[in-house]
């Protein structure tokens, strides 16, 4: 417990597997998917195993005082999500890089604000640098059981890339 005597749980969730629904428009046009971040990858975390862990953690005192990061079992390149996605939906999809200066005026000519594309710019740096590429077995350790896979929360998802 704080000071405040309330008892808190941080959850840090890595990047959502559900993040992947953004490519459905072009999944559905047989277009190329973008591709910000490079090789760089990222240990997606299914959002069932985040609701997962917070129901754990609020309905438990076993939590109280603890961080935990979610992340999924394994680092994955949009390249490699991508790949995944077209195993499980029987597509030929394919990945066009798209330079960071490209991505910044695709987002200001979105309307987004200059603080706003600043923050995703710095996070498509760090995934295309290597910095994203950082796994936990939090998810396991709260759970009793491994953290779900990228290509799992397709298969179950697949709906919404149609």
């Amino acid at each position: 417990m704080g000071e405040s005597g309330l008892a808190w749980t941080i959850l840090r969730p890595a990047g959502f597997a559900s993040n992947a629904l953004r490519w459905a428009p072009e999944v559905r046009a047989r277009q190329a998917i973008p591709n910000q971040t490079g090789d760089g990858g990222h240990a997606f975390v299914d959002p069932v195993d985040v609701a997962a862990v917070a129901v754990e953690a609020l309905t438990s005192g076993a939590h109280d005082g603890r961080i935990y990061t979610l992340t999924g079992p394994q680092v994955l390149s949009v390249p490699q999500q991508v790949d995944v996605v077209s195993e499980v939906l029987g597509l030929t999809l394919r990945v066009v890089d798209v330079p960071l200066e490209v991505y910044a005026e695709q987002l200001r000519a979105a309307g987004l604000d200059e603080a706003v594309v600043s923050v995703a710019m710095r996070g498509a740096e760090l995934i295309r640098s290597g910095g994203g590429e950082m796994m936990t077995d939090d998810v396991e350790r709260v759970l009793g059981r491994p953290a779900g896979s990228f290509r799992g929360w397709v298969e179950r998802c697949r709906a919404g890339f149609a």
